[in-house]
């Protein structure tokens, strides 16, 4: 393991760190999945629609509720980024 320093306007870690806390997983956690997540797609998707839109789109995961996404997140997290 290594660490990783970063330096971010403050009120970007607030708004990542909120939602981390929703999803109910750390903000290491949440940045380690995003980069797993770019190391093996060998990529980096960067969605530049609106935040809020209308209804799910293609290759949206849909939860039925926020209990069903944070069990979902916290498997993510639990299982390193790796989900079946």
């Amino acid at each position: 393991m290594t660490t990783l320093s970063l330096k971010i306007e403050n009120d970007l870690k607030k708004s990542a760190q909120e939602i981390a806390d929703e999803i109910g997983v750390s903000l290491s956690s949440l940045i380690k999945m995003l980069l797993k997540n770019i190391v093996r797609s060998g990529k980096l998707d960067i969605n530049t629609k609106p935040r809020y839109h209308s209804g799910p789109e293609k290759g949206d995961i849909v939860f039925k509720d926020l209990d069903e996404a944070t069990k979902y997140f916290k498997e993510l997290a639990e299982n390193d980024g790796k989900m079946a």
